[in-house]
């Protein structure tokens, strides 16, 4: 699910409630330090008892060259709301009301009915846009010399969505 795993050990952690609990610590390749904490809960005088866990992503060996934060937001949001206004001027045009694209909060949904749907979104702790294709399924993309770039498959996202689009809709569509 995050990739490679390198190594696992536990460490010990401070809970905001004050006792050290035991960690289970993963280093992984893609994600960083991964942490996986018990969040122990207790009523009254009954026992300790696990509830669930929490993740909490880390910058951790290869991180430091990420963007800052702000630079991400708003190249990541610029690439999103270009996309969403392309398109919706594409589906006036088409005039089908199974298609529709919306976006909010950073999350771009585009619907085209039976065809499928695609989800765009922003993964601010990786500096990246994830994008889910009913085509061909997810892709995660960095920005790399002004484009947003799956360093998997070298795929620009603009591109690759131009093109999944134009063949399900039937008619050039250029991001």
């Amino acid at each position: 699910m995050f990739g490679r795993i390198t190594r696992k050990y536990r460490t010990k952690c401070r809970t905001s409630q004050g006792p050290i609990l035991h960690a289970t610590h993963t280093k992984n390749m893609r994600m960083g330090n991964i942490f996986r904490v018990p969040i122990i809960s207790q009523r009254g005088n009954s026992h300790l008892s696990v509830r669930c866990y929490a993740v909490e992503f880390k910058n951790g060996d290869g991180d430091e060259n990420l963007m800052d934060l702000p630079t991400y937001h708003t190249l990541a949001e610029d690439a999103i709301v270009e996309i969403c206004e392309k398109l919706e001027d594409k589906f006036y045009q088409i005039g089908n009301e199974e298609y529709d694209v919306t976006e909010q909060e950073g999350i771009l949904n585009i619907t085209l009915g039976s065809k499928g749907v695609y989800v765009i979104n922003k993964q601010p702790p990786r500096r990246q846009i994830w994008f889910s294709s009913p085509v061909s399924g997810p892709s995660r993309y960095d920005y790399i010399d002004g484009c947003w770039i799956d360093t998997r498959t070298n795929t620009d996202m603009n591109k690759l969505l131009a093109g999944e689009l134009t063949k399900l809709l039937g008619c050039e569509v250029d991001l």
